[in-house]
């Protein structure tokens, strides 16, 4: 295997392109990350530039109102949280990427 070609760096890469052309999954993201900074001037920007992004949305805002959260940082941390997975359903899990480049393999020894 090619010691400077890191397989993980590709496949995030990869990942990112993807997400990049798709504007249902960019919107998504950002979305998530407007609600994790309580930025709701641009959550309501996304919402109507897309108008069904609610409805995907739905099932995060309804486990959110069921849950238990009023602190700040306990709602940034929660939406941190479904910024992570929405990420992982629209790349898949970058985790099982084996790769032997000299950077992968001293991050596996230390």
């Amino acid at each position: 295997m090619d010691d400077d070609k890191c397989l993980r760096l590709e496949a995030e890469m990869a990942a990112i392109e993807r997400i990049v052309r798709d504007p249902i999954a960019r919107r998504e993201l950002l979305w998530l990350r407007a609600h994790e900074k309580d930025d709701s001037e641009t959550a309501r920007d996304l919402e109507r530039t897309d108008p069904a992004l609610r409805a995907r949305m739905r099932d995060v805002l309804d486990r959110f109102d069921a849950s238990d959260i009023w602190r700040d940082r306990d709602r940034r941390d929660w939406f941190g949280r479904e910024w992570d997975r929405r990420y992982q359903a629209h790349t898949g899990d970058l985790s099982v990427v084996v790769c032997g480049c000299v950077r992968c393999r001293a991050c596996r020894n230390a």
